[in-house]
């Protein structure tokens, strides 16, 4: 059985760039050269990106994460999981050892699996948890980044067409709707959600 550990996390650094430029998302909507909602295409697009991200569970454009844990997992076989998918790297593994101090636990004592879509941190062979801080919440975090890459063309166009489906939905339908993705953009998004089952 899988231990179940507290845990939370926080964006560090967000993309740099947005998966879809406004230009190319009002050549799409056949907006080219009028300039009056070039503001609302912005913010438009960014909620689109957000809301598939969402849908996901996964970052797009490299966005750098801190996840933290109440503690470690008990069992030898368990592992932290990540709470965000399509992980590309682990920067750190932190932790508050038993006398109260900060440390950086060294990377040859886990393995971090990136095949898994959620992705986690395991052992090594041969390696123990480290004691810990039990007094204190948010003892263990660990940086790590989720992304195809820094750029818009290391995102998958299937993703790029679900985002552009979705701004278009947002722009042309300003009221709320039940519906909360275009039907179409779920369809594009659904082999790249990242389950943590």
């Amino acid at each position: 059985m899988i231990e179940n550990i507290a845990t939370s996390y926080k964006v560090i650094t967000p993309p740099e760039v947005e998966v879809v430029s406004t230009d190319d998302m009002k050549n799409y909507l056949k907006l080219d050269g009028i300039s009056a909602d070039d503001s609302l295409i912005t913010t438009l697009l960014i909620a689109a990106r957000q809301r598939c991200e969402e849908y996901c569970n996964i970052k797009f454009i490299d966005t750098v994460i801190q996840q933290v844990y109440d503690k470690f997992p008990s069992g030898t076989k368990d592992a932290l999981n990540f709470s965000i998918g399509n992980v590309a790297r682990v920067a750190s593994l932190k932790y508050i050892d038993s006398d109260g101090a900060e440390q950086t636990w060294d990377s040859s004592n886990y393995i971090v699996d990136t095949y898994k879509k959620a992705g986690r941190v395991c052992l090594a062979s041969n390696v123990s948890f480290p004691s810990i801080d039990s007094d204190r919440i948010n003892s263990v975090s660990i940086r790590y980044t989720s992304g195809f890459g820094v750029l818009a063309s290391d995102v998958p166009d299937a993703i790029k067409h679900a985002i552009m489906l979705q701004t278009a939905y947002m722009y042309n339908n300003r009221e709320d709707k039940a519906k909360t993705l275009a039907t179409l953009s779920e369809y594009l998004l659904n082999p790249f959600i990242c389950s943590f089952l």
